[in-house]
Formats: structure tokens, C-alpha cells, sequence
């Protein structure tokens, strides 16, 4: 189980892999697990050791499969029982996270008094529900965009791609780069189109 990431972490594999990954919404992995989320970040822990012990069951059902539809539907209906029953009551900082991922350029403040709850409150909300900040994740979930902009148009400059993004000028696009993946932004385009993923042709919506 991987925590939120502040930084790109490059992973290489041998020439037969399979790589099968459950991408959790803000806040989700707190109602499922109870863990501070602030723990795991830019970390990670065996889910073996948090999850119930059915889980088990759960990973040898996926690994004997290679019908991918199995493998989502064993999943799903696994993690929607847990759910169902450790479900936490929903917080602002789930509610804002998710506006943030729509709109990372929106004010923390106004997203604060919109949710009727204080600054620092929500910082702390942020930090045990996320795992990080509310701005943090806000520059987070901006550069997450940018990424998939970059990979859908891999011609496009980055100034016209930063600024679909929300960035007010390139040298803030720059700084997330060296920030979060210690590159400058060509470098990491050509990262990036190396990797299994671009060589077989995926690109995200």
C-alpha cells in the first residue's frame, strides 16, 4: 500500500511483468483503513498488514486470473464489502480535495469558509484523511494535470499546456518539475515516452 506521493518515483520491471494497481479517491483509503494517511506519505507498508485477512484471499484470486475484468470485479466487490462496513462519516477535507483535483487554482481560505470549517482545521483534517497539505495537494493535483495534458499532447509547448493547467507563468511550471520529479520539464517528457506505458500507446483522458 503506497501512500501520496510528493515526488515521481521511477520503477523498472523485467521484459514479462504485470502491473495491477487500485487508485483510491481522496480520503478513501483513511475510511477504509482508519490510518493517518500522514504515516504513509512518500512511503508504504505491506496492505497485508492492514487489511483484514481475506485479503489474502484477495491477492491469490488476482494473481491466478489473467482475465483483466475478473481481476477489477474480485476487486471492486472486495473493497466495496470492507468499505461498506468501516465507512467513516465524509469530512470537508474529502469535499474539498475533490474540488481541488476539478480546480486546483481555487483559494484554500474560500473552500474553508465554503466548507464552514477554519484554516488550520482543515490542515489537520488534510494531513491525517490525505496525507498532506491542502496547498500541497492543491500543487499536487495541479501538476498531476499538467502531466496528462503533456502525455495527451506530447507536441504542444509547455508554456500553452501550463497555463491550461493553471499555472500563472512557466517559471512556477518549473519549479513543481525540479520539485517534484528533480528533472527539468523536457527531460521528463522524454522519461515519459520511454515508459511501457506511452511505448504501448496509453494515454489518459
Amino acid at each position: 500500500m503506497i501512500g501520496q506521493p510528493t515526488r515521481t518515483t521511477l520503477r523498472e520491471g523485467g521484459r514479462d511483468f504485470s502491473v495491477y494497481q487500485v487508485e483510491f479517491q481522496p480520503g478513501a483509503l483513511y475510511a477504509l483503513t482508519g490510518l493517518a494517511l500522514s504515516e504513509l506519505t512518500d512511503g508504504d507498508i505491506d496492505a497485508e498488514a492492514v487489511f483484514p485477512p481475506d485479503f489474502a484471499c484477495l491477492i491469490r484470486e488476482v494473481e491466478d486470473t489473467e482475465d483483466s475484468g475478473h481481476r477489477i470485479r474480485a476487486c471492486e466487490t472486495w473493497l466495496q464489502r470492507h468499505y461498506q462496513r468501516r465507512q467513516r462519516p465524509t469530512a470537508a477535507a474529502e469535499a474539498i480535495a475533490d474540488r481541488l483535483l476539478q480546480q486546483p487554482s481555487m483559494e484554500i481560505d474560500r473552500l474553508a469558509r465554503r466548507h464552514d470549517i477554519g484554516v488550520r482545521q482543515l490542515r489537520r483534517a488534510f494531513q491525517e484523511r490525505i496525507g498532506v497539505s491542502p496547498k500541497l495537494f492543491a500543487r499536487i493535483a495541479r501538476f498531476d494535470t499538467l502531466v496528462r495534458l503533456s502525455n495527451r499532447h506530447p507536441t504542444h509547448d509547455w508554456l500553452s499546456l501550463a497555463i491550461e493547467a493553471g499555472y500563472y507563468d512557466y517559471h512556477h511550471l518549473r519549479r513543481d518539475f525540479r520539485e517534484f520529479c528533480d528533472m527539468a520539464p523536457n527531460d521528463f517528457r522524454t522519461v515519459e515516452a520511454a515508459s511501457p506505458e506511452r511505448q504501448f500507446g496509453f494515454r489518459e483522458d
